[in-house]
């Protein structure tokens, strides 16, 4: 039981507002748990017309809470080092 909540807590939630449409809450989700985009646009709409009050409040708290996509740097080590040094020089 305590690996299941050392699981639940390493998840980390975000929005993606690059891919996003109205708040990245979606694409956020989508990211994270290795959803198709697409369909879970379309299960947020469906529960949208039939669950509107809740499905709403849930949408914009999660807008509003979740912080935004954490960037990423992908190129090599060397170049990551002379950019994130103080001092801006680059060490021999």
């Amino acid at each position: 039981m305590n690996r299941g909540l050392r699981s639940l807590r390493s998840v980390r939630l975000y929005r993606d507002s690059e891919r996003g449409m109205v708040m990245g809450v979606c694409a956020g989700l989508s990211d994270q748990f290795g959803f198709r985009l697409g369909p879970l646009r379309i299960i947020t709409l469906v529960s949208l017309l039939l669950f509107t009050l809740p499905t709403l409040l849930v949408y914009v708290a999660a807008g509003l809470l979740l912080p935004d996509k954490p960037l990423r740097y992908y190129g090599s080590r060397d170049e990551r080092d002379l950019w994130g040094s103080r001092s801006g020089r680059m060490e021999a």
